[in-house]
């Protein structure tokens, strides 16, 4: 993998990634229902997809869903396929048997764990419909925890009164921002140490002005940074310093 093309802010120790994965334990644990907001780019999916990884298997079942137009007869499809059922095409029966597979995955002691990612773009009936997934056992245990991640959106769609009951059943919250400047000098750092990396040295001044401009979003560094190691790559050695960043910037539509 080459710097810059992708996301790797969860191998940083960031001052947020303790507390998310306490949350993340927590939800697990409670078989809860938890909201994970942020800005596009600031590294919600792999915070999660890094917490996920780390998971026994045999101890959950994690079932990631990324469709922002999923309807709910999709929703139970979906994850029939992936419970491994064989699910009917009537919407009831297949939410029965869907509902009967997540409670024998709990029961197995491997909980399932939902990740709905781009949830702030969900149908409402789509994310209504998690209040009936999670009341499986008529209230006595849900079989399953549910995250959803979504822009800052997303909170307020479940102020809607149509999404009261499904509101109530949030166990927390947390919402994801950019890296400090100090993280994103590491990021940084951490990206151009990457194999097959051109050798290329980004002044601290250079660095500062990432960060000021990306607000220290990572999918934005990546962005900057690419732009700014291909225009230094004509000096030797190549060198990324402000004047740089500048021109990179003006390429990227961030300045």
């Amino acid at each position: 993998m080459k710097a810059f093309t992708k996301e790797i802010s969860e191998l940083l120790a960031t001052t947020q990634l303790p507390e998310l994965h306490a949350r993340l334990r927590h939800t697990l644990a409670q078989c809860g229902l938890m909201i994970l907001t942020g800005e596009p780019g600031v590294g919600k999916t792999a915070a999660v997809r890094a917490f996920c990884q780390a998971l026994d298997p045999t101890t959950c079942t994690v079932l990631y869903l990324a469709d922002p137009g999923l309807t709910t007869r999709g929703l139970y499809r979906l994850l029939g396929a992936a419970l491994g059922l064989e699910t009917p095409w009537s919407g009831s029966e297949c939410a029965r048997i869907v509902r009967q597979g997540l409670l024998a995955r709990y029961d197995a002691g491997a909980v399932p764990l939902l990740v709905l990612d781009e949830a702030d773009e969900l149908p409402t009936a789509t994310l209504g419909e998690l209040r009936v997934l999670q009341n499986a056992a008529m209230d006595q245990r849900s079989p399953a925890a549910v995250i959803l991640i979504g822009s800052p959106q997303l909170r307020q769609r479940l102020r809607l009164q149509t999404l009261t009951a499904l509101a109530q059943r949030v166990t927390t919250t947390y919402h994801l921002v950019g890296l400090t400047a100090e993280e994103t000098a590491a990021y940084i750092d951490l990206q151009l140490s990457l194999e097959g990396t051109p050798q290329t040295t980004f002044t601290p001044a250079a660095v500062d002005d990432i960060f000021h401009l990306t607000r220290g979003v990572p999918r934005l560094i990546n962005r900057l940074c690419q732009t700014a190691i291909l225009a230094a790559a004509s000096t030797d050695p190549p060198v990324v310093e402000p004047r740089t960043i500048k021109a990179a910037a003006i390429d990227c539509g961030l300045a």
